[in-house]
Order: structure tokens, then C-alpha cells, then sequence
């Protein structure tokens, strides 16, 4: 079998086993993905970067405060966000570079509050 064919039905058996609630956040992810393609596709890069906020350096303080704001709750939504979108990437019809991914994960974020 072909290494990548082999990667690929090893990733639909961790998915399947992976429970309910995680394979909704990979179908949530992919769904976002696919939104971030488009929004990037029609719309000019500068009114979707207003979108998303002012960019901001980890060492920049406000990061620091907001990661000590944040509940174990919050972290644990933030890291299972973060598996699904990177798990879904990979299947995507078309190549799903960082910035969509972080686009989704943002929406993704925002949608939680």
C-alpha cells in the first residue's frame, strides 16, 4: 500500500475512534477552512486583515495577561480547536497553508466566546 494512502486511513481510524464531540470540531474545522478560502479568494487581503485584529508579538505583554486569564476550560477548548483544525488540513481539496488555518482556529475561537 502506498505510504500516503497507508497515512491517510490510519488518520480516518484515529477520527473514527476519536469520539463524537472531536469529530464534529474536524467537520466545525474543515467547514471554517473552506469559509477562509473563500473569504480569501473574494475579498482583498487588507479588509480581511482589519478582520482579524491587530497582530500582536508573543512577547508582547497583553499576551502574557490574556494566557494568565485564561481557565483550564478555555486552554482545553483552545488545544482540541487546535488538534482539529490541524487535523483536518491535510484533507482539504485544496492546500490549506497557515493562514486559512488560523483563520478557522480564530472563527473557530470566536464562536466559543
Amino acid at each position: 500500500m502506498h505510504i500516503m494512502a497507508r497515512d491517510i486511513l490510519h488518520k480516518v481510524k484515529t477520527l473514527a475512534g476519536a469520539g463524537r464531540r472531536r469529530q464534529l470540531l474536524v467537520v466545525e474545522a474543515c467547514a471554517s477552512m473552506f469559509a477562509a478560502r473563500i473569504i480569501l479568494l473574494i475579498l482583498p487581503f487588507a479588509r480581511v486583515a482589519r478582520r482579524l485584529g491587530d497582530f500582536v508579538a508573543p512577547a508582547d505583554p497583553r499576551v502574557a495577561q490574556r494566557a494568565a486569564a485564561t481557565t483550564p476550560d478555555e486552554a482545553a477548548t483552545a488545544r482540541a480547536i487546535g488538534w482539529a483544525v490541524r487535523s483536518a488540513a491535510p484533507f482539504m481539496p485544496f492546500r490549506s497553508v497557515c493562514l486559512q488555518q488560523a483563520m478557522a482556529a480564530h472563527a473557530m475561537l470566536r464562536r466559543r466566546g
